[in-house]
């Protein structure tokens, strides 16, 4: 039949995916693009905010500093979240 795919074309494919996915998973999670587009690792929050990463984790967990989270869950902070942190504002 027409579209059918063959279990060596499937296996090829899932080697290839396998052989791939660490660098897309990478390139995904680059901190520097990050933190180009106004992104920061809670230890890049840490240092802007001249605090230790666990005391950064401590305002995310008490709702003090917004953070949201990467697919392989990493916590990011935007740079208007920071601001709003160090200028004493709400969190968004």
């Amino acid at each position: 039949m027409d579209g059918d795919v063959s279990a060596a074309e499937v296996a090829a494919a899932q080697v290839e995916l396998v052989r791939i996915l660490p660098r897309v998973v990478a390139l995904l999670e680059r901190p520097a693009q990050a933190e180009e587009r106004g992104w920061h690792s809670v230890e890049s929050a840490a240092a802007k905010l001249d605090m230790t990463p666990d005391a950064v984790r401590g305002a995310i967990k008490s709702g003090h500093l917004r953070a949201d989270r990467t697919t392989s869950g990493r916590r990011r902070i935007h740079d208007d979240d920071l601001t709003a942190f160090a200028t004493g504002g709400a969190a968004t």
